[in-house]
């Protein structure tokens, strides 16, 4: 079976549940023992226990997409506020890999527009003369997508490639 379809919020139609962390990583992951974990998820419904994870995975990276993405917005001038979600979708996307965000690109692009929207025109704006005054040039029918594919550019070439 194809890894699993998860949303950018984790959520999995295929175990009914939200992954995270290990079982994000195995429910998205092409390999035999992720397939083995999917296969023993099916045969052996949550019934609201926490899923059996093997103990030698390796940890979630603390470097990736999502890092990569802190860093842009940060020297663009857009910082975390109070009530922002944004460690988490670090945490997230940094999970997912490369390849997990473009799979899940429309998702996180969206909430990027939701960020964006609570900057205002104004900010909007400001940020990206900021942007362009540092050497990123954000497309402006798109620049929630295009930061995105920026942002997995720099994890690929930094090694984070999955």
């Amino acid at each position: 079976m194809p890894p699993c379809e998860v949303r950018a919020d984790g959520w999995c139609d295929r175990h009914q549940r939200i992954h995270r962390h290990e079982t994000l990583r195995l429910a998205l992951e092409v390999s035999d023992h992720a397939e083995q974990c999917r296969l023993m998820w099916d045969q052996h419904p949550l019934n609201g226990q926490p899923p059996v994870v093997p103990s030698n995975l390796p940890p979630i990276p603390k470097e990736g997409v999502g890092t990569e993405l802190e860093k842009l917005l940060e020297l663009i001038g857009i910082v975390k506020w109070k009530g922002c979600d944004c460690e988490r979708m670090k945490r997230q996307m940094n999970a997912l890999g490369p390849m997990g965000c473009r799979v899940h690109r429309s998702e996180l692009v969206a909430w990027l527009k939701v960020k964006r929207e609570k900057l205002g025109w104004f900010t909007s704006a400001q940020v990206g003369v900021t942007a362009l005054s540092k050497g990123i040039v954000l497309n402006p029918l798109d620049p929630c997508g295009s930061i995105l594919d920026l942002a997995i550019a720099r994890a690929e070439l930094k090694g984070g490639s999955t």
